[in-house]
C-alpha cells in the first residue's frame, strides 16, 4: 500500500493479544464470603486537567444558543461523573492485564457499492481473535468491575464516587466538529497490510484493536464543517482539579495492585488519563494522583 494512501487519524489502536489472562479464582468471588486475604477500603483520586476538559452534562438541555455545558449539580458544582470514570480505568485494566474485548455479537456492518449496500458475511464479533470470543470464563476487569452475561452476572467490587471540583473555571465556548468514523470504517478498524495495495475487510480481517486518541501537549484550534456536524461546548479550563473517593471490597492484593496499575500506569511519570469529548482536538487530557487511604499501614506501591 502507498505511504500517501495510508489514511491517517488522530487515534491508534492498541493491538489485541491471542492470549486473554483469566484468573484461577473467577470462580470463589463473593461479595459475602471473603477471601483469607482479601483487602477493603477506600482510595482518594485527584484528577487534574492538564488542558481545558469537557464532560457533557446529560441531564440538561442545550442552552438557547444550542452550547453543551459541562456537567454540574444543581447547586452549580461542576463534577465528572463516576460512569465516566469507571469506564475509563476499566478501559485501561482491560488493556494492561490482556483484558477480553467484548463487543455486541450481533452486530453487523455492509460495504457500499455505489448506491447499494451489501452485507459482509462476518459479524465485528467473527473478527476478534479466538480467545476474545470465548465468553464462559472472566478476564481480570470482569472479576474486579463485575459483568452481566445473558442470565449470568457478578457484582462489581469496586465502586467509583462522583468527582467534584472547586476550582474550576469555563472558557469562552467553542466550536468543533465532533463526529468520528465509526466502527464499520473498515480501513481504520480492521487491522491492515501495509504491503498489500487492497484493504482488508470485515470478510477477510481481523479488529484493529482498543482504539486510543493521541496524547497532544495542548489543545488544538477551532476547528468546523458545517452547521449540521458542528457542536458548540463550554470546556472547563486546564488546572481544573477534582476529586472523589474509589472504594473497594474484597479485592485480593494482586486484584488491588492492578487497579492502582490502571490508575498510576503501574506508577510510570508523564502518562496521563483521557476523558470527557474533544480528545481528538487535545481536550481531556488528565493526571490521576492517587492516596491509599485504607488500609492505612499499606502504601499503594506495596500492591
Amino acid at each position: 500500500m502507498d505511504k500517501n494512501s495510508i489514511i491517517k487519524s488522530p487515534y491508534n489502536f492498541v493491538p489485541l493479544s491471542d492470549y486473554v489472562y483469566t484468573p484461577t479464582w473467577a470462580d470463589r468471588i463473593s461479595q459475602d464470603v471473603p477471601f483469607k486475604d482479601g483487602v477493603s477500603g477506600k482510595i482518594q483520586l485527584r484528577i487534574t486537567a492538564e488542558t481545558p476538559i469537557f464532560v457533557r452534562d446529560g441531564h440538561k438541555k442545550d442552552n438557547d444558543k444550542g452550547t453543551q455545558t459541562f456537567s454540574k449539580t444543581p447547586d452549580g458544582r461542576f463534577y465528572i461523573p463516576a460512569t465516566s470514570i469507571k469506564g475509563e480505568v476499566r478501559n485501561v485494566l482491560e488493556i494492561m492485564s490482556f483484558g477480553r474485548m467484548t463487543v455486541d455479537e450481533r452486530a453487523k456492518f455492509a460495504n457500499r457499492k455505489g448506491a447499494t449496500k451489501i452485507p459482509f458475511k462476518n459479524s465485528v464479533h467473527d473478527c476478534l481473535p479466538k480467545a476474545h470470543r470465548d465468553t464462559q470464563s472472566l478476564d481480570l476487569a470482569e472479576c474486579i468491575f463485575g459483568h452481566v452475561k445473558d442470565k449470568d452476572m457478578l457484582k462489581g467490587r469496586v465502586q467509583f464516587g462522583h468527582a467534584f471540583s472547586n476550582n474550576a473555571k469555563e472558557e469562552p465556548p467553542v466550536k468543533l466538529t465532533l463526529s468520528s468514523p465509526k466502527a464499520s470504517f473498515y480501513p481504520m478498524y480492521i487491522k491492515q497490510d501495509n504491503n498489500n495495495d487492497k484493504y482488508k475487510t470485515y470478510d477477510d480481517g481481523q479488529l484493529s484493536g482498543w482504539k486510543r486518541y493521541v496524547q497532544r501537549t495542548d489543545k488544538c484550534q477551532s476547528k468546523t464543517s458545517t452547521d449540521n456536524t458542528d457542536t458548540t461546548i463550554t470546556p472547563l479550563k486546564k488546572g481544573s482539579i477534582f476529586t472523589c473517593e474509589i472504594a473497594y471490597h474484597n479485592l485480593l492484593p494482586v486484584e488491588l495492585g492492578a487497579l492502582l496499575s490502571a490508575l498510576t500506569f503501574h506508577n510510570t511519570p508523564n502518562c496521563f488519563h483521557q476523558l470527557g469529548q474533544a480528545k481528538p482536538y487535545g481536550y481531556g487530557k488528565v493526571k490521576y494522583d492517587v492516596d491509599l487511604i485504607s488500609p492505612e499501614d499499606k502504601e499503594c506501591a506495596f500492591f
